[in-house]
């Protein structure tokens, strides 16, 4: 079960809807939407430079992937309480955003990461698709090339690590920066 949570008016969930039809076309993989609210003050400092950027950032996604952008979602028939439900869903299970997806455990945000979800569907069996033979695995639908390993970085290339206390995402790639450092 794919655990979306979505907010009606935030980029990244409008774009998120048009990948999930595509998403259960190519897996065996049921969806639950879960709709939120914005996130809280403390989750976001600085709201309203992250409104702006995401909207830059969901056009530019929207026309590498051939989606729409802006897609206005209905929110008609979302209660209150179905918001505060699925508000306190998502924190109990460790985030904070919308427009992601949260699988067995682990998060995924944002379209442009949905290959790692794929990744992990396709090395579970839950492809749908002819198995590439090379790979033996479907081609992800959400492919993202700037994510490629760099097969050489010169000695001494400085790298710029904002670390945030924050965001897990930090944490989890701190290591891997302190190795190339």
């Amino acid at each position: 079960m794919l655990h979306v949570f979505l907010q009606t008016d935030e980029p990244y969930s409008q774009l998120l809807t048009q990948a999930l039809p595509k998403l259960q076309s190519r897996y065996a993989v049921s969806v639950m939407q879960h709709w939120v609210s914005e996130p809280d003050d403390s989750a976001v400092p600085e709201r309203e430079k992250l409104k702006a950027y995401s909207q830059i950032d969901a056009k530019r996604l929207a026309v590498e992937y051939g989606l729409v952008f802006p897609a206005p979602l209905d929110k008609s028939s979302i209660s209150e309480t179905s918001l505060q439900e699925a508000h306190q869903l998502r924190k109990k299970w460790g985030h904070y955003l919308s427009g992601v997806i949260y699988y067995e455990g682990e998060w995924y945000w944002g379209i442009d990461r949905l290959h790692h979800l794929e990744s992990r569907l396709n090395d579970l069996g839950l492809s749908t698709q002819a198995q590439s033979l090379e790979l033996h695995k479907a081609k992800p639908l959400f492919f993202t090339p700037q994510y490629q390993p760099v097969a050489h970085v010169p000695e001494g290339t400085a790298i710029d690590f904002y670390f945030s206390f924050r965001s897990p995402y930090s944490a989890i790639s701190a290591a891997q920066i302190f190795k190339w450092a």
